[in-house]
């Protein structure tokens, strides 16, 4: 311990004031002290016994200044405690009271506590009196920090405190959740993300307002600008996906945005670099991500394009390149095609000079893959695929997959000896379903994808994506665009698994954005509207569901909007009127004649199905399916009729009594009316609910 004594020179360099206007002795909260005439503190009224006494003024052993910015204060044991100064060397109440000076001149009224010392040096031990001056050094939103020094009576500098760190005590108030609808009420201070009260009901998504934490030494803070939605989330929050609470998921998986704060250690970051990332929890204001899964965002596109880059070319590239060897002139097989990890990988089959053969799930979805460039392209809902592939190609080298059960099988039928089947799903794995071994025979090899950062070559990999995307080699996937606080919205359009390319979820307010009007031309030519009526013909007949209505009009757009808004008929809304939230489609003409819910309990679930499906009506015999019900809807229907009534919780139900009628008649059937005399009235119902079913299934097989 050095015990060299070091002058100082009056108020360490600062001019003092007359106590008049200093207000005391360090803007502290201690009660007046009293002085015994020899100008030493003794005893302060109401403190607590033990702690040091602060010297109301300090003029008499140095001109001291007390402010927000700096305090000088001479402190003092009680005569009781004087004694032990020597055996602590360091006294911790003197020490304590040394480095509180400031506490309670925090300009937001936060509660601060010690969080640590950093760059101390001890020079002798404290001897029962001391003279300390505080000096506030950098602030930031979470922690302040401040330099200290203490010397004796007489000058002699005892320690010097490089950084005293004081961190914020977070305030429960902030753990409020906050709808993702009223911008509003959105904070400007702290953090918020995306988190929800019940999975398995989207409605209960919410935004939470979180205390903002300091990035990690190996970190850096992204300001999210864009997130890219990933299916695991949506079936995380349809309930789908069960995950163990130590798992602890949050929403938001890859971002682009840009840097607010670096750690520590960071070196290849500073502030206001634009980067895009594979991040957890990102859908929010701020995320916290590992340098080493930060890469930044080629200057060619924009923040929405970039959340479309990294985890579906990443996985695609792992998947192709590195695990499947794929090279020019091989044969490679891509199921859904058009989600973001098939568009990412349909890019980088042709960059590599690959033959494709691709699946999707709609008509709609296989003309945008043939739109592409791709001849070949087959039906994901059905298993026909493999024997159509075999007729024409015979073999493939490599098969992407992300189809389940015996699609799996057929596969990996088709793939030529010692190709390489890639496969992305979860599902068999985590169900551990059983492969036939003897296929394995002629040397194809199955490989589990999975990105994280564990991967060898993690950061390099992508690097080298970002850089094709500089470069121009492969280009952004197409944007569905959501605001967060339509990520209901977003979320719902996932599940019914109706996009193509990516959903991107922006942080632009509402407010921010500008309202933008598009206005026809003045009319067109007849070869242009003779084109445009083949279109829309072509479009109509070929989807015998739907059928459709339209107008053909001589009269200008505007025109017939005012013309509609002033005499609107009876049953057609214009465009701009209030109608129930949602609630769009017109109740398709099927073979079901229309009958109303009578029951109070069939009108609720009348009322379900109607929000769900966004109908404005539905039938007490409408067949769900046939009504535009998806397995994924009726996950999310299934869990508001599940707090209807608890007889059965399972999704089988929705299967087993696919209409209102059916379903109401299961659910809330009165057993004491269900008399050994109803089996002629049970035989027919049994009749109908087959018949339903049967009719369930030819819907769904139908639409695939």
């Amino acid at each position: 311990m050095d015990t060299t004594c070091h002058r100082t020179r009056g108020a360490y360099g600062r001019a003092g004031k007359p106590d008049a206007q200093r207000g005391g002795a360090g803007g502290t909260s201690a009660a007046p002290a009293s002085s015994n005439g020899s100008g030493h503190v003794r005893t302060v009224p109401g403190r607590p016994e033990g702690t040091p006494a602060i010297r109301p003024s300090l003029e008499q052993c140095a001109p001291g200044l007390s402010g927000e910015s700096e305090a000088v204060a001479e402190l003092s044991l009680p005569d009781e405690q004087a004694q032990d100064s020597a055996e602590y060397g360091v006294h911790p109440a003197l020490m304590d009271q040394a480095t509180s000076l400031l506490n309670g001149q925090a300009e937001d009224s936060a509660a601060y506590l010690p969080f640590a010392y950093k760059h101390i040096r001890i020079y002798r031990p404290f001897p029962p009196i001391i003279h300390t001056i505080l000096q506030e050094g950098e602030h930031r939103e979470e922690a302040r920090t401040y330099v200290c020094r203490i010397t004796d009576p007489e000058g002699c500098v005892l320690m010097d405190i490089g950084e005293y760190v004081m961190r914020k005590v977070p305030d429960p108030s902030l753990a409020d959740t906050l709808p993702l609808e009223d911008e509003e009420k959105w904070p400007e201070v702290g953090n918020y993300r995306v988190g929800i009260a019940v999975p398995g009901e989207l409605n209960s998504l919410h935004l939470q307002h979180e205390y903002r934490l300091p990035p990690a030494p190996d970190e850096v803070e992204i300001k999210v600008a864009a997130s890219g939605l990933n299916f695991k989330e949506v079936l995380y929050a349809l309930g789908v996906l069960q995950l163990p609470d130590s798992y602890g998921f949050s929403f938001g998986l890859e971002c682009a945005g840009t840097v607010t704060r670096v750690g520590s250690e960071v070196t290849d970051w500073q502030t206001g670099d634009e980067v895009m990332a594979i991040a957890g929890a990102s859908l929010g204001k701020y995320a916290r991500v590992p340098v080493s899964s930060v890469v930044r965002k080629p200057s060619r596109i924009s923040f929405a394009e970039a959340a479309t880059i990294p985890i579906a070319f990443m996985t695609a590239y792992y998947a192709l390149i590195v695990r499947g060897q794929l090279s020019l002139g091989d044969k490679v097989l891509i199921h859904t095609a058009t989600g973001g990890v098939g568009l990412a990988a349909v890019q980088i089959a042709q960059w590599i000079g690959a033959e494709i053969y691709a699946t999707a799930g709609t008509e709609e979805k296989r003309d945008y893959l043939r739109s592409l460039g791709i001849s070949h392209v087959y039906s994901s809902r059905d298993l026909d695929f493999a024997d159509q592939i075999r007729k024409y190609a015979g073999t493939v080298d490599v098969v992407l997959n992300s189809l389940t059960g015996e699609a799996v099988e057929k596969g990996l039928s088709i793939l030529a000896p010692h190709g390489r089947f890639l496969e992305m799903g979860i599902k068999d794995i985590m169900e551990n379903s059983n492969l036939s071994m003897r296929m394995f025979g002629n040397g194809i090899s199955l490989s589990a994808i999975s990105i994280d950062s564990g991967l060898p070559g993690y950061t390099n990999l992508f690097r080298e994506i970002a850089r094709h995307v500089e470069e121009g080699t492969f280009t952004p996937l197409p944007i569905i665009p959501y605001r967060l606080s339509d990520t209901k919205e977003a979320f719902r359009y996932m599940a019914s698994a109706k996009h193509i390319g990516k959903i991107v979820i922006t942080q632009e307010h509402a407010s921010a954005q500008q309202k933008q009007s598009v206005r026809l031309r003045e009319g067109m030519t007849n070869a242009e509207g003779m084109e445009m009526l083949e279109h829309i013909l072509s479009k109509v007949m070929r989807t015998e569901l739907y059928p459709a209505q339209w107008l053909l009009s001589t009269t200008d757009l505007d025109t017939r909007q005012a013309l509609l808004e002033a005499n609107a008929p009876q049953g057609i809304v214009p465009a701009d009127t209030a109608v129930h939230a949602g609630r769009r489609r017109k109740r398709m003409a099927g073979s079901t004649e229309y009958a109303p819910p009578l029951t109070e309990t069939q009108k609720q679930l009348a009322e379900l199905f109607m929000d769900y499906l966004e109908l404005t009506a539905i039938g007490l015999h409408d067949n769900f399916f046939e009504a535009g019900a998806s397995s994924l809807d009726l996950i999310q229907i299934n869990a508001k009729v599940n707090a209807l009534s608890a007889k059965d919780t399972s999704i089988v139900k929705m299967y087993s009594y696919p209409t209102i009628n059916l379903l109401d008649a299961y659910l809330f059937a009165d057993p004491v009316d269900q008399t050994d005399n109803s089996v002629v009235l049970k035989d027919t119902e049994d009749r109908k609910r087959k018949a339903s079913r049967l009719k369930t299934l030819e819907s769904i097989k139908g639409r695939r």
